[in-house]
């Protein structure tokens, strides 16, 4: 297992160089394929004012959970509320937010080295337990590692005797389920990343055979406040995991909990099962009804992209930063909040950051991502031509 003793710069610098690993290697930063909303500019908005917001949020959770390693062992688990995602974006909002206000010089809100200290050190100490291997990330030299594992062996082992043999027809309707939740997902992130978490692979005991879990908590999307999704058919379930083995796949993994498989056609997938979580536990779904929930995950899709098609840059600006806020209300949920108490997070959350969206937000508006400071420093640090991303801890200038 990792080590329990680095230390708020040994933290930091961990972060600086697994950012750098995973844009380089996983996720190059030219490779967004956001087309709607204004991306560089919501997360230069947004991460300045959730970064200020964490700390106590995290303070919340782990007053009810009573440690990060108890909150580790709430979220290993199929269709968590708050998985690698969630853990990864927190350490990037308290670093890049920290570093955005800084460059800046918004030295009165930027989030103070005690604050961004304690979320990495809070985010590191709940991945190395959420992770079966005990690591922090899938390579601690790389942005792409062999797996990212989170149920034990038993439990996958479970999983894997649920699937059902699957024909060529059934394959395919399997792969498109898979790719309409993944385009759903990402559309009502924000076009920020993807709401769904991918684990595994697990071996299944058959030579060339793994086990990989593709799943979403919440497939109708988080509902942006102030923003009218009615009329817009929900899909039926409310969350689903779908659970596939793959034969003869080249699978990688990076630290946001995406699985990177090569190869992956209809001939590679042998078995499946699909899976929703209810007060009863994980309940299966029959498999013949692959084809009819894709088709719902597409319409949703499709009428929330015209919907959004149709509003002002502005608006999907202000979309985007709400939808942001997101990942607060996951974290909480996932420590055992009751929906009263979330709505009340929520609104807290909202007017807490509305201040300092509302400083920025008609100025990063305006301004091209290749204008803004932090994503200028992103960029010459890719390259080379910066030593660090983010300023030490300690530091008096950026």
């Amino acid at each position: 297992m990792a080590s329990t003793h680095l230390s708020a710069a040994e933290l930091l610098a961990l972060e600086d160089r697994q950012i750098g690993f995973f844009l380089a290697d996983a996720r190059p930063l030219e490779a967004n394929a956001a087309d709607l909303y204004p991306v560089a500019q919501v997360l230069h908005t947004a991460c300045i004012a959730l970064a200020a917001q964490l700390p106590k949020v995290i303070d919340e959770v782990v007053a009810r959970v009573g440690s990060p390693e108890a909150f580790a062992h709430r979220l290993r688990r199929v269709l968590s509320h708050a998985t690698a995602r969630d853990l990864a974006g927190a350490a990037l909002i308290a670093t890049w937010g920290r570093e955005m206000a800084r460059l800046e010089a918004l030295d009165d809100i930027a989030p103070n080295d005690a604050d961004c200290a304690a979320v990495l050190r809070f985010c590191y100490e709940v991945i190395r337990h959420y992770r079966i291997d005990g690591e922090p990330h899938p390579d601690d030299a790389a942005g792409l590692g062999s797996n990212y594992r989170i149920l034990p062996a038993a439990e996958a082992q479970a999983l894997a005797q649920r699937c059902d043999a699957l024909g060529p027809t059934q394959a395919g309707e399997v792969r498109e389920l898979t790719r309409a939740m993944r385009a759903l997902a990402f559309l009502a992130e924000g076009q920020l990343r993807e709401a769904v978490m991918m684990h595994g692979p697990y071996p299944t005991g058959t030579r060339g055979m793994q086990l990989i879990v593709v799943e979403c908590a919440d497939v109708q999307g988080t509902r942006t406040p102030g923003e009218d999704f009615t009329g817009i058919a929900p899909v039926e379930v409310a969350s689903l995991a779908i659970a596939i083995q793959v034969r003869d796949c080249d699978i990688t993994a990076d630290r946001f909990g995406t699985l990177h498989l090569q190869t992956w056609d209809t001939a590679r997938l042998v078995a499946a099962s699909l899976l929703t979580r209810t007060d009863q536990g994980l309940c299966g779904i029959p498999i013949a009804r692959a084809g009819d929930l894709r088709r719902q995950f597409e319409a949703r899709q499709a009428a929330l992209r015209q919907r959004v098609a149709d509003w002002q840059v502005a608006r999907r600006m202000s979309a985007g930063i709400g939808q942001a806020h997101a990942l607060l209300c996951r974290l909480l949920t996932a420590a055992g909040c009751s929906h009263e108490e979330l709505e009340i997070a929520r609104q807290r959350a909202r007017e807490a950051g509305a201040p300092i969206v509302a400083r920025h937000f008609d100025r990063n508006l305006q301004r091209a991502p290749e204008e803004l400071p932090f994503f200028i420093k992103l960029r010459a640090y890719l390259a080379g031509d910066e030593p660090r991303l983010f300023t030490p801890f300690g530091s008096t200038t950026g």
